[in-house]
């Protein structure tokens, strides 16, 4: 699972061909029948390909990591709504089932996004309410519990991975002059965090902020990308980007 994957990766990064195995093990199958919109196995393919060079293989790695992360996160919102279209069915409640397998992919990272911008942000406690109400609405064939739970969820991973997008920003800002290897992996990392939420925004600003994230590491101007972020999504912008804090830091 992904759990093991991250152990893999950070704990015996050198093993590649276990890492490949762990990989291949729990998501190429599963990726080869269920294309996604983002990623695919020969993204994948070539991840592991660079990996064999030691000087790529810690962006490469991060890119097989946050690969998985991405495609699981699809996958529980999938099995969400698939569980509403079918509330108070053995359907529903199967996917229901195992969106809740998945949900620790979420909620690790929502746990990590808070100590970048403050447990008051209550993001984990916020998923983990939402989900049970899931459970009551699907339970009891309640649309509107139901709807209400998913629309609940899907605007945490809204919230969660913007916040990311954001941390890795700082990541790219923090270490580009001093440490490239590591800032290529935070922009690989926002690349692909962005993914899971440039469908919530227009169409044409989400392409705009593809092409600036798509330019040479020290050619991206991170402020002007803060401001396309924020502007994206004026409700994020109207919680982060107040007196007391404007995330992220752009030094």
């Amino acid at each position: 699972d992904y759990i093991e994957l991250v152990k893999v990766r950070r704990n015996d990064a050198d093993n590649l061909g276990k890492f490949e195995d762990v990989f291949k093990n729990n998501l190429y199958s599963y990726l080869a029948a269920n294309p996604n919109k983002t990623v695919t196995t020969n993204d994948i393919d070539r991840y592991f390909s660079d990996a064999a060079d030691k000087e790529k293989r810690p962006v490469a790695l991060q890119g097989v990591e946050k690969s998985f992360q991405l495609v699981l996160i699809d996958r529980f919102k999938n099995e969400i709504s698939t569980a509403l279209a079918y509330a108070g069915k053995e359907n529903g409640i199967v996917s229901y089932k195992l969106a809740k397998e998945l949900l620790p992919v979420l909620t690790i990272v929502a746990e990590r996004r808070e100590k970048f911008v403050g447990s008051d942000a209550k993001l984990v406690e916020t998923i983990e309410d939402a989900f049970e109400e899931l459970e009551t609405g699907i339970s009891n064939g309640d649309m509107s519990i139901a709807e209400n739970a998913k629309n609940s969820l899907f605007e945490s991973i809204k919230e969660v991975y913007f916040l990311s997008v954001c941390y890795e920003m700082e990541g790219i800002s923090n270490n580009r002059q001093t440490n490239k290897s590591k800032a290529m992996e935070k922009l690989l990392e926002a690349k692909l965090f962005f993914e899971l939420i440039a469908e919530d925004t227009e169409s044409i600003k989400a392409e705009n902020i593809r092409q600036v994230l798509a330019q040479p590491l020290n050619e991206i101007d991170l402020k002007k990308l803060k401001s396309m972020l924020y502007d994206a999504y004026p409700a994020l912008k109207a919680r982060y980007d107040t007196e007391n804090r404007s995330i992220p830091v752009i030094s």
